[in-house]
């Protein structure tokens, strides 16, 4: 396969200079160039900002989530290739030294110009001085390089939102460039002001209006040098690269997404029937990495500049009619730890109607919040922030009540001049995005990325008493089948048998009324030792950096060995949750690809407990590699607990786990193979979740008694008593454990005494503040309370002194 795209850029003496380097788009343009193109070097244009100078932001820039892929794909210092240049496209000569500028003139030879303000209540002369003056002087610049070969604008699609109906072409200026520029340099702020509607005529602020001017400039320019434009919509996060769902911006549906998460923002004015523009950003930065290459390639002096909208209105057109349901599921499946109080988000048709919604439902509970928070020593900060959002709101009316139709004929036409091997790396063609899985990944990266809050903070304060009794009755039915226990390694991070909180200590059953499954359970590694590094290095068989740790004891197999690996936490899209990290889909596979390449078995077969559990695995893991996957839920939803017992108040078991033990344990093993056992589990979890298998299916002949002991040894009784076949009864999504164990204490309460009933609901309390999925659940709470007579002020104090950072007290009292 041959890569003309890939044979332009890596060229010995490619080197490209990058403006806005620091942005959103810029960032993801740094991590595609340097992962796809390892010759290639780039000159950054980065100011100074918040006291630190251009070399302190790019250094704390490259611990950025963006370059995850790449530091796991390549080494750290890929980053050697990169040359920070001190600089501002806001100031004469960009802001260069005369040695900078010298090394650019002698060195740069392609220019991507993504600098921009993004602010659409910024001033005339602010955007004047950035989006036009800007681009005249970067331009400047690229006519003085010794090779200019290429220079890419990154304009919008909305520097025409005076015409609904907008083609991909340069439309005639709405004023003079140089009078512009004159007019703002001559007068003062009053007189700016008050010319500025005129002046800007029907565009909606000055933003796209100066945005429209730029594009002439870059367009006068082609005559001299290969230039092409960009027009983007509202860029969101990423569909498939870095990875899904990354993002660094909080502009459009991502800043209230991340508002709603935290239960700020409740309501919003959209029409849900509209056609809203969206691309993702990965999208965007292929259309610019090729979009350069095209126009360089086939420049003549002359010609036109080409004209490309990267959008999705007359293409794959999107409505919020399409996911706004999903979206509010998402804020309630993923919720955070920092959330003020529970999410809510509904749309409103009018900016009117939102105005009204928004008093009653962001100021009066904003002003008694910001007043608790300054009774309480902090910073008031809710009523400044719905003050600038309703701001914003009616500066943006236009673009959030209009819609426009962006044609994207030659942006389409651009993808028919790639080979198969450039389509595929740098994929241009969004008809394949669902809308619904694609704000499902956003939501997640807005958790991770904007809110910082990692996937595995989503089990803080989760009941798992269920998970530990999985392992140790896994290791129960290995033992009680001869296997060594010098071949089994553990890895527990809590002993619950003896949490002071359990009624039973020493002892876990995985059934009601079942054996201890905890008693003679050997555990290698414990508390913050469980996390996705051991691990690895433990499938790995890497002594060397296990030393020192637990028992320090690794998987030390060879070609000729069946190894079995059970996995049971917590999970969601492409992750497998440690109680304090994240394992990625990229890094767990990464690993079962090592171990195949250095023979550490004949057979791995992998049981995998979690939620989302077959994202790790769909359409990734090969099916030739002596690998056999089977997950407890397929790639989009929760696995299921099950067994609820009243003594403990728990759950004893996840459905998926209990359901393959009872049936390795109930049948004769000599009969029956591993695709046996995932039929009948399969069949009895279904109606739950989905159990999947994965990888090469051929394995699933595999008898059991391969895996658990020498078919003389096998014997037909184990751990359980007796088979159960009512495990799917009480089953339910693992994500709600918390809720539906507070919700049987709370009604266990009635009869007890007053005090009794204040230290359990103090302890409920505590659960509620530790976990964010119970956090949500505003009406939880309001029960707890309602179960008290207003004269238990001892109970009452503590339930305000624990939920107020949650919830406004108006409402607890």
């Amino acid at each position: 396969m041959s890569s003309p795209v890939t044979n332009f850029y890596n060229k010995k003496e490619r080197k490209a200079l990058i403006t806005g380097a620091t942005g959103f788009v810029g960032l993801g343009l740094i991590e595609k160039l340097l992962r796809c193109f390892p010759s290639i070097t780039l000159y950054l244009l980065i100011r100074s900002k918040y006291k630190k100078d251009a070399a302190t932001r790019w250094k704390d820039l490259t611990l950025h989530p963006v370059f995850d892929k790449l530091r796991e794909e390549k080494t750290i210092s890929v980053f050697a290739n990169i040359i920070v240049l001190p600089g501002d496209v806001g100031e004469d000569d960009l802001g260069l030294s005369d040695a900078d500028k010298t090394t650019v003139i002698n060195n740069v030879n392609i220019i991507y110009h993504c600098a921009a303000t993004l602010d659409f209540e910024a001033d005339l002369p602010t955007n004047v001085n950035i989006n036009l003056l800007g681009t005249k002087r970067i331009l400047q610049l690229c006519a003085q390089l010794k090779n200019c070969e290429g220079f890419l604008h990154v304009s919008s699609a909305y520097v025409n939102s005076d015409i609904s109906d907008v083609e991909e072409e340069i439309y005639p200026a709405p004023e003079d460039t140089d009078k512009v520029i004159e007019i703002t340099e001559s007068l003062d702020m009053a007189s700016l002001e008050a010319i500025t509607k005129k002046l800007i005529k029907n565009h909606p602020n000055s933003y796209t209006f100066t945005k429209n001017l730029a594009e002439r400039e870059v367009d006068k320019a082609n005559m001299s040098f290969p230039t092409a434009i960009i027009r983007p919509s509202m860029i969101l996060g990423s569909w498939k690269e870095p990875t899904p769902g990354w993002t660094a911006s909080k502009n459009g549906p991502q800043g209230f997404i991340m508002g709603a998460a935290k239960g700020v923002i409740r309501r919003l004015p959209i029409n849900e029937n509209l056609i809203y523009d969206y691309i993702p950003v990965d999208v965007v930065i292929n259309y610019m990495i090729i979009a350069l290459w095209h126009a360089s390639i086939n420049w003549s002096r002359g010609n036109t500049t080409p004209v490309l909208h990267i959008t999705s209105s007359t293409y794959h057109p999107f409505k919020w009619s399409e996911v706004h349901g999903k979206v509010h599921q998402y804020l309630h499946k993923y919720p955070l730890k920092n959330a003020v109080w529970y999410p809510n988000l509904k749309f409103l048709p009018s900016l009117q109607r939102y105005n009204i919604s928004a008093f009653i439902f962001h100021i009066i509970p904003g002003f008694f919040l910001d007043l608790l928070t300054k009774i309480m020593g902090g910073k008031p900060i809710l009523l400044r922030l719905h003050s600038k959002v309703n701001k914003s709101l009616t500066q943006l009316e236009k673009f959030i009540f209009c819609e426009w139709k962006f044609h994207n004929t030659k942006a389409l036409r651009l993808q028919t001049a790639l080979s198969e091997e450039d389509k595929e790396k740098f994929y241009l063609d969004i008809r394949s995005i669902d809308w619904e899985e694609f704000f499902h990944k956003l939501s997640i990266g807005i958790r991770l990325y904007l809110n910082k809050e990692k996937m595995s903070t989503l089990n803080a304060g989760k009941i798992k008493d269920k998970m530990y009794a999985d392992v140790c009755h896994a290791y129960q039915i290995l033992r009680h089948h001869k296997v060594p226990a010098e071949n089994i390694i553990t890895m527990m991070y809590d002993d619950i048998a003896n949490n002071r909180e359990n009624p039973f200590p020493g002892n876990i059953i995985n059934q009601p009324d079942g054996k201890n499954v905890y008693a003679g359970v050997a555990k290698d590694y414990t508390k913050e030792d469980v996390n996705p590094k051991n691990f690895i290095n433990v499938l790995l068989g890497n002594k060397k950096a296990m030393t020192g740790i637990g028992t320090g004891r690794v998987i030390e197999s060879g070609p000729d060995d069946i190894v079995f690996v059970n996995f049971v936490d917590h999970g969601g899209p492409g992750i497998l949750c440690f109680p304090e990290a994240e394992l990625s889909v990229k890094t767990l596979n990464n690993t079962l690809s090592r171990m195949t390449s250095q023979k550490k078995f004949k057979k791995l077969i992998l049981y995998i407990e979690a939620c989302h559990a077959g994202s790790m695995f769909d359409d990734i893991l090969v099916d030739n590699a002596n690998i056999f996957v089977m997950t407890a839920a397929d790639p989009k939803e929760s696995s299921y607990a099950c067994y609820f017992d009243k003594e403990r108040q728990t759950y004893l078991g996840d459905l998926f786990s209990v359901n393959w033990m009872q049936e390795s344990e109930k049948e004769n093993l000599n009969m029956h193979s591993l695709h046996h056992i995932y039929e009948r589990v399969r069949t009895e979890t279904e109606k739950d979740s989905h159990v999947e298998e994965y990888g090469d299916l051929d394995i699933g002949n595999t008898n059991i008694s391969e895996i658990l002991g020498s078919p003389d040894l096998i014997k037909s009784t184990g751990v359980f008593d007796t088979y159960r076949k009512d495990a799917g009864k009480d089953a339910v999504d693992s994500y709600e454990v918390p809720l539906k164990v507070l919700q049987k204490k709370l009604r266990k309460l009635e009869g007890i005494h007053a005090e009794g009933e204040a230290q359990l609901i103090r302890g409920q309390i505590r659960t509620v503040v530790e976990n964010p999925f119970v956090a949500t659940q505003l009406h939880v709470l309001i029960n707890a309370c309602d179960l008290f007579d207003n004269k238990e002020s001892k109970i009452i104090r503590d339930i305000q002194h624990v939920c107020g950072k949650l919830v406004p007290m108006t409402n607890i009292v």
